[in-house]
C-alpha cells in the first residue's frame, strides 16, 4: 500500500510513520502493494466548503474520505495502480480534538488518517454495528502503528 500525502502532512507526522500505517493497513485489510490513497490537509474554509458541496453540512470537519470504488474488487487504472480515493483533513480541527482528547497532533493525524483509509476500504459507522466493527479495526491498525515504532 502506498499513502501519498501532501508535504506539510509529512513533515507533520514523518515519513517512518507513513510507512508504519501503509504497513499496518496493508496487512490488516490484505491490500496489493499497488494499492494507493491520497492524503491533503485543507484549510478550514475549504474543507467547510466541501463538506458543504459533498454533504450539505453547513461546518468544517476533521476528515472527509471520497472512496473511488463503493466494494471489492478494486481495479487497476492504467498505470495497474489501484487508486481506493482521498482524504481531506482539517489540522485546525486536528489540532484542537488532540487537545481536548489531551493527546499529540501526531496521534490525532494517524487517527484521522487510518479512519478515512478505513472509509475507503468500505467501512462506516452509520450503524452501531458497524460502528464497533470500524472502531475495532481502527484500534487494531494503530495498535500495530505504535508497535512498529
Amino acid at each position: 500500500m502506498i499513502i501519498e500525502m501532501g508535504k506539510n502532512i509529512r513533515n507533520d507526522i514523518g515519513l517512518d510513520v507513513v510507512s508504519n500505517i501503509e504497513k499496518a493497513v496493508a496487512g490488516r485489510l490484505s491490500l496489493e502493494k499497488n494499492t494507493k490513497a491520497n492524503v491533503f490537509f485543507l484549510s478550514t474554509r475549504k474543507m467547510k466548503k466541501l463538506n458543504w458541496e459533498s454533504r450539505h453540512i453547513a461546518a468544517t470537519t476533521d476528515v472527509l474520505s471520497f472512496p473511488l470504488y463503493n466494494k471489492k474488487p478494486y481495479k487497476p487504472d492504467v498505470e495497474g495502480m489501484i487508486i481506493l480515493g482521498d482524504i481531506m483533513i482539517d489540522p485546525l480541527v486536528a489540532s484542537k480534538k488532540a487537545k481536548k482528547n489531551m493527546i499529540t497532533k501526531q496521534e490525532e493525524i494517524i487517527f484521522l488518517v487510518v479512519h478515512g483509509l478505513l472509509h475507503l476500504c468500505g467501512f462506516d459507522h452509520d450503524t452501531k454495528n458497524k460502528e464497533v466493527r470500524m472502531n475495532n479495526m481502527t484500534e487494531r491498525i494503530i495498535k500495530d502503528v505504535r508497535n512498529a515504532k
